[in-house]
């Protein structure tokens, strides 16, 4: 009883003192959230061949918390650059989401060796909440070409936690 009055002693004046003086130094304002049109802008980013370009579509997707549909929605795009930058910016930034974990096994089997290439590293960026992709994984890097093949033995060891 006696230790909880000192703490409310204590904390009263800092209370009384609420709003009193100068604000702090504000941070920066919140990211702004991609509207459709933006969306559309960045799908269009990622369909382009502008590696700089696509670096600045993936800086904008991460400051902005896009919808998790749309970039699901983007590795079923009919242009490969798009999902292969959709998988790229799903493994950056939505790890936490099994839903993820799921589009990203589906895509394993694009036809596009980079779709796949990203895929595959974007399940390693997401580690051991991916281990249900580690069967389509290992059959990737069994029957793939040299750099489908790095990337897959890569993402077997941080998925597995090597």
């Amino acid at each position: 009883m006696m230790r909880a009055a000192r703490v409310l002693l204590l904390l009263l004046p800092a209370f009384g003192l609420a709003g009193c003086g100068d604000d702090p130094v504000p941070g920066p304002p919140p990211p702004e959230p991609l509207t459709s049109a933006a969306c559309d802008a960045l799908r269009a980013d990622f369909a382009s061949a502008d590696k700089p370009r696509i670096d600045a579509a993936l800086l904008r997707i991460q400051a902005a918390a896009p919808p998790l549909d749309w970039l699901l929605e983007g590795l079923l795009d009919d242009d490969r650059g798009v999902r292969e930058w959709s998988a790229h910016a799903l493994g950056d930034i939505a790890p936490q989401d099994d839903r993820v974990v799921r589009a990203l096994i589906v895509s394993l089997q694009d036809k596009d060796d980079y779709v796949r290439w990203k895929v595959v590293r974007a399940l390693g960026n997401i580690g051991p909440r991916a281990k249900l992709a580690l069967p389509l994984i290992k059959e990737t890097v069994a029957s793939s070409q040299e750099i489908l093949r790095a990337s897959g033995e890569k993402a077997i060891r941080q998925i597995e936690g090597r």
